[in-house]
């Protein structure tokens, strides 16, 4: 639900493209507590109620992938000419294109500025390790409204596979605040140290 009061909403009627909130009668939790959504890289997504156009604007995820599913994408749009994508990641691949239909200024995980150079490098990078990463971008500008998380690239061809825990878009630059936010979701998730 979004709580930013823009009712940028995410919905999913279809039973079987919703993510899991419960597995055996409890409520989803990472490893450290922490509840959230699980996509089982099927194609399950959330739809926004209607797309979101970015500006110079800021993404911050916290995720912790599972790395058996070797192709994945945050967000994007099936639509289009080619789809969308906010971050390809895929295991093998020396393709420098990560993202389609938008472009970044910077990209960061916990805290740290990347410069991942190919969609290997990207997939190594967040899929490591047994926690959740921080994953943000600052920058952003898309030229395709975004159009649903969980699922990216023409046809929705890449999906995720692994548990999100949040996932906020700012409008606007947040270059200024991008620090304390970056603590204040690392305080509540203790994501590093």
């Amino acid at each position: 639900v979004d709580q930013s009061g823009n009712a940028s909403n995410l919905v999913q009627v279809t039973e079987a493209d919703q993510p899991q909130i419960v597995v055996n009668g409890a409520l989803y939790v990472d490893t450290n507590g922490n509840p959230g959504i699980y996509f089982d890289g099927s194609g399950q997504h959330l739809d926004f109620a209607s797309g979101v156009a970015v500006t110079d604007g800021h993404v911050f995820i916290v995720y912790k992938m599972d790395t058996t599913d070797t192709t994945q994408s945050f967000a994007g749009s099936g639509t289009g000419a080619s789809g969308t994508y906010l971050l390809l990641m895929q295991d093998g691949s020396t393709t420098a294109e990560v993202y389609r239909e938008m472009s970044v200024d910077s990209d960061y995980i916990n805290g740290a500025v990347q410069s991942l150079a190919n969609r290997n490098e990207y997939f190594d990078a967040i899929g490591a390790g047994t926690d959740a990463k921080l994953f943000g971008i600052d920058g952003l500008t898309t030229s395709e409204n975004l159009a649903e998380i969980g699922i990216g690239g023409l046809n929705d061809t890449f999906s995720l596979k692994g548990h999100f825990s949040e996932f906020i878009i700012y409008s606007s630059d947040q270059v200024s605040n991008q620090t304390n936010i970056e603590a204040n979701i690392n305080s509540h998730y203790g994501l590093w140290v």
